[in-house]
């Protein structure tokens, strides 16, 4: 007997609409194995497959409960019609979603215009009762148990407010229908001040310089009714509870290289990997993560003119699985490395200079896993790359471009100049899975990771060649190209 899996066909651009569905049915109770989810992670294509070839094998090896998230966007792919096509071939039982802004008359193709369908833009009681029936549906195919009353309230209303959620035509934003989205405002109070609750140093024999102030006092004040709770700045709690309308939280921040880093206990010390400044030790990007309608957001706001924060959009908040990162780190280092007895034949200052002696192989494929053809790269989809070394966040290789800069770091309180090769750093956590034999086309160790296709899947490092060091994102002040 073949298994039961729920196939959710979208259009890529509707993944947050997509996300929804997944997290409806995995709130009822079906496994992340039984669903198919091209836009969300943990339901992909497996590595290395055509598209089309695992499409067919979807339809030929389960027994598929189709999910059509119909919006203009989908019918401007072929990929998407391609799977109504095969759905209509296979008669394979499906229900029909009509995203916000697409109402039946607009349905065409294998799916008639009378089709029973979830109306996101219809009225409500029509809506709550198809979402109903399609619960009832799942529960059933799956064998699961109908979720108690207060449960499947929740349930219900997550999914519809996600559901409604419409992306204006005017701005590009998410227009929030069922509740009030948190407006803060973040500013700048004062820089360089004295902190409150500690004393200045005295040197009352005047021998040497007092230590200056290198801070940033910010006030974070929420400006509207939305109903907040634990509220973190820079990843710290500033507001534990709710946070109150119109109350100001202040705190102060620095950076490693401030001599107010001894007020520990008054002061956020901020790490530039995560939270880039310049000299001034103002940060270019400040973080908000909060609680709303029990689910965890993110918010940035992006240092602009006059030292004034601008609003980004909130995102739900994914968090990271740090034991999948650090088994994913050890595995590589046993298997990219080679063995402590092949190593004995290098000197300790051969291989500080010429760290990419210690792996298996000096060059690797890195391919993402949006990359429909891995062997011959039509779609650009991967690069190779010269090894250079492991660091703490992940695999280093060198960048074939040449890419020097001028870098400002700091050690201690101390700013250095270098003029320094640019390192292309493969996080760990981007890594989804590798295979050390290559393939057909490529006799060298291939990396898979999650990225897309024309964007960088690197951080940046850079080597200081003067002093022989790797210059961590975490203590460099700025960064100008080298002439």
């Amino acid at each position: 007997m073949k298994q039961t899996k729920i196939f959710i066909s979208h259009r890529g651009d509707d993944a947050n609409y997509a996300t929804a569905i997944v997290d409806f049915f995995e709130d009822l109770g079906v496994i992340a194995d039984s669903i198919v989810c091209t836009s969300v992670p943990g339901h992909l294509i497996p590595n290395g497959q055509k598209i089309y070839d695992w499409l067919r094998s979807q339809f030929l090896e389960y027994n598929l409960h189709m999910i059509f998230l119909l919006s203009d966007k989908y019918y401007g792919s072929p990929d998407c019609l391609n799977e109504m096509g095969a759905a209509w071939i296979t008669k394979t039982d499906s229900d029909v979603i009509l995203l916000p802004g697409f109402g039946p008359e607009k349905i065409r193709g294998c799916i008639g215009s009378d089709t029973m369908a979830i109306h996101c833009d219809g009225k409500d009681d029509i809506l709550e009762d198809r979402i109903k029936q399609l619960r009832d549906k799942v529960c059933q195919e799956f064998s699961l148990t109908l979720p108690k009353d207060r449960r499947w309230q929740r349930i219900k209303n997550d999914v519809i407010r996600q559901l409604r959620e419409r992306e204006s035509e005017t701005e590009g934003a998410i227009r929030k229908t069922e509740w009030n989205i948190p407006i803060f405002d973040v500013k700048i109070i004062a820089l360089n001040h004295q902190i409150h609750g500690t004393a200045e140093v005295v040197d009352i024999w005047g021998e040497k310089p007092l230590p200056k102030h290198k801070n940033v006092l910010f006030q974070v004040e929420l400006c509207n009714d939305a109903i907040v709770k634990h509220l973190k700045v820079f990843g710290r709690n500033i507001e534990p509870g709710i946070v109150k309308r119109n109350k100001q939280y202040r705190f102060t921040i620095c950076y490693i290289e401030s001599p107010d880093t001894r007020w520990s206990k008054h002061v956020f010390e901020l790490n530039r990997s995560i939270y880039p400044a310049g000299e001034d030790g103002i940060p270019k990007i400040v973080h908000l993560e909060y609680i709303l309608d029990q689910k965890k957001y993110q918010q940035a706001f992006l240092l602009g003119d006059n030292q004034e924060y601008i609003s980004g959009e909130q995102e739900v908040v994914v968090s990271k699985n740090l034991d999948k990162i650090i088994q994913m780190k050890e595995r590589m280092r046993q298997d990219f490395l080679k063995s402590s007895d092949k190593l004995k034949h290098y000197s300790r200052e051969e291989l500080w200079k010429n760290p990419e002696k210690k792996f298996i192989s000096d060059e690797v494929i890195i391919i993402s896993t949006e990359c429909k053809d891995p062997k011959w790269n039509t779609d650009g989809g991967f690069g190779k790359y010269e090894i250079y070394d492991f660091c703490d966040e992940g695999l280093l290789c060198w960048d074939s471009t040449g890419f020097k800069a001028e870098v400002k770091y700091y050690i201690r309180e101390q700013l250095l100049l270098a003029i320094a090769n640019r390192m292309l750093c493969l996080p760990f956590e981007k890594v989804v899975a590798y295979d050390l034999h290559g393939n057909t086309g490529y006799n060298m160790p291939i990396i898979y990771a999650d990225y897309p296709i024309g964007e960088s899947p690197f951080r940046y490092y850079y080597r200081d060649m003067k002093r022989e060091a790797i210059i961590d994102n975490g203590v460099i002040a700025g960064v100008e190209p080298s002439t």
